[in-house]
């Protein structure tokens, strides 16, 4: 038999397969982190467990990935432990981040993220694991995990600054005082198990807007050093996330994401469009379908040429040109500059800012604005081209005057609409309607 583990510091995850990997039976138990858990500790949970160790002499392989186990020496601290319990097993004990890496690929090099009761990264290119920043623990790191939150709660409720339904409602859940509460942080063992505890309490207050900024501040913290530090994830490399943090605050997570130009990974996207047309598919469908569906985008991008272009925009972009106008692409495409020397255009513009260059999406102007800054025009000097209500209403936020091309049912916000660029007016009635801005 065979027992797979997937470990954080609070809780633990094992499945038991028969020998052609059919399963057996599942636990969720206490989690074994080398930095707080010794080789007995390991032992005498597993040895009291109810049931696994009836199985334990019948297992051949323990496959344990876990949190802190980052080195030889640490790895060790879990393999003795399991060892003394399965003594006729190989013991194999590595990284979670590796199972976190592993669990989520797809097939697209991306960076796995973990939001548990601590938090870790790395980037995964379907072959080699590269982490470009370490792991600070519950002191001094851990930004956006349950002991990121709980800290925060925690302090917020000694000083007394949380809002006063929630310090209410802390003081009758936990009954808890400030002694205890440092005995617990600076005296106790597992002390980032205690702060992540807390966390619960903020999931069952998550409409409050004390808690959505907490949550936001400790995401936003994590994204900038966790997952921005690698280049890939800046030029557009998904991001997948896994940890009960990462579930319970989803929403927040990936707004943050989007305001930030980071690429929440596509498998959620894939459950929404399923969703929406009520098909159920199993896990083996939904790959084999994001594998596809990845193809076929990939092999459009290479097939991309001058026809792919809208009529009459390289008209307008020559003309725009002849008479000494400055032009900008903005757009949150990671994949504007290779697009743009597929078909031709990259030539045309003096200034190309896309999702690698500004972190918030439209309707925030900031795509806009960084392009008339790079051009030296103030904003009320621009007029932006728009095919999208995103679009139009970043445009009219930054002050600029807006041209859309499209549904005049759906960009009727926009100062002109027109159909199609071949009824876009000439370069020289673009700047005379600046004029009478």
């Amino acid at each position: 038999m065979i027992i797979i583990v997937e470990s954080g510091s609070t809780k633990a995850d094992w499945i038991l397969l028969d020998g052609q990997g059919h399963e057996i039976k599942r636990w969720s138990i206490m989690g074994f982190n080398p930095y707080f858990h010794s080789s007995a500790t390991v032992e005498h949970v597993l040895g009291n467990h109810p049931e696994i160790p009836t199985y334990a002499p019948g297992v051949e392989q323990v496959y344990f990935y876990g949190a802190g186990c980052s080195s030889d020496h640490h790895n060790k601290v879990i393999a003795d432990g399991l060892s003394n319990v399965f003594p006729h097993a190989h013991i194999h004990v590595d990284h979670d981040l590796k199972a976190a890496a592993y669990a989520t690929f797809d097939g697209v090099p991306h960076v796995a993220c973990i939001l548990g009761t601590g938090s870790n990264s790395c980037f995964f290119d379907g072959e080699n694991i590269r982490e470009e920043v370490p792991a600070l623990a519950y002191v001094l790191g851990d930004e956006g995990s349950a002991s990121f939150i709980g800290k925060r709660l925690l302090a917020d409720y000694i000083y007394k600054r949380l809002p006063a339904d929630l310090q209410e409602a802390f003081t009758a859940q936990y009954q808890t005082t400030k002694e205890e509460i440092f005995d617990s942080v600076y005296n106790k063992p597992n002390a980032n198990v205690y702060l992540a505890s807390f966390s619960r309490f903020a999931g069952d207050h998550a409409d409050s807007p004390y808690i959505q900024a907490i949550v936001r501040d400790g995401f936003e913290k994590f994204l900038e050093v966790h997952v921005r530090c690698f280049e890939e994830a800046r030029n557009g490399a998904p991001a997948n996330f896994v940890g009960s943090v990462a579930k319970a605050f989803e929403g927040i997570l990936r707004e943050c994401c989007t305001d930030m130009g980071i690429t929440y990974a596509r498998v959620e996207s894939l459950e929404r469009i399923l969703g929406w047309g009520g098909i159920a598919l199993s896990p083996e469908e939904k790959q084999r379908w994001m594998d596809q569906k990845n193809a076929w985008y990939l092999d459009c991008i290479a097939q991309m040429g001058p026809d792919e272009i809208l009529p009459g925009v390289s008209e307008f972009l020559a003309e725009a040109r002849a008479q000494g106008l400055l032009i900008a692409l903005g757009s949150a495409s990671k994949n504007a500059v290779p697009i743009l020397e597929r078909i031709g255009l990259l030539d045309a513009f003096d200034a190309i800012v896309d999702g690698t260059v500004v972190s918030a999406s439209k309707p925030n102007p900031e795509v806009f604005l960084e392009g008339a800054r790079r051009l030296g025009l103030l904003p009320e000097e621009c007029c932006v081209f728009e095919d999208a209500e995103a679009g139009v209403e970043a445009a009219l936020a930054g002050n600029m005057y807006c041209i859309a091309v499209g549904n005049p049912d759906h960009l009727g916000a926009a100062h002109r609409v027109i159909q199609s660029f071949v009824d876009i007016p000439d370069p020289a009635e673009t700047l005379l309607a600046l004029e009478t801005l």
